[in-house]
């Protein structure tokens, strides 16, 4: 696979790379409650996604959903850990 992409260049795998990796502790915790909370608003949540068209379209909007989800929560966690490590640091030496 990377021998036929190799047309693309690096940087622009690191960019999406970095991007997505920004938020993937977020999609670890959250997209698993999240699509079962989706899946419950589904009607035919008894029969599961169907291999057709419309499970196709489910799968594709539960993914993005969930993606978009985590991408929205870890702008409040994920953004912040660098100041949270510097200031759990500063306890750690003012207690010393």
């Amino acid at each position: 696979m990377i021998n036929g992409l190799a047309f693309i260049p690096v940087t622009t795998f690191k960019k999406y790379g970095a991007f997505f990796s920004s938020y993937s502790f977020s999609l670890y915790i959250l997209h698993l409650p999240f699509i079962f909370l989706l899946m419950s608003c589904i009607n035919d949540v008894e029969k599961g996604l169907l291999y057709n068209k419309t499970g196709l379209g489910y799968f594709i909007l539960l993914w993005l959903l969930a993606n978009i989800v985590a991408w929205f929560f870890s702008l409040f966690t994920e953004k912040k850990t660098a100041e949270i490590r510097r200031r759990i640091k500063n306890i750690g030496t003012q207690i010393q």
